[in-house]
């Protein structure tokens, strides 16, 4: 007769899970940026005309 106490050993037990781990990401961080810095006189120049503003009548 095949004991069945050998198959299913009441002292191994199985590990419990670990709980799933969360990453969770730094706080967002609000600096502001120049964008300017670094640019050319020309590019600053083509900026400068472009963002004149033109009114438009009925707007």
């Amino acid at each position: 007769m095949i004991r069945l106490s050998l198959i299913q050993d009441p002292g191994i037990k199985r590990p419990l899970k670990l709980p799933p781990s969360r990453r969770f990401s730094p706080p967002a961080t609000f600096d502001p940026v120049n964008l300017m810095q670094g640019a050319s006189s020309g590019t600053t120049t083509r900026l400068v005309n472009f963002m004149k503003f033109i009114p438009t009548p009925g707007f």
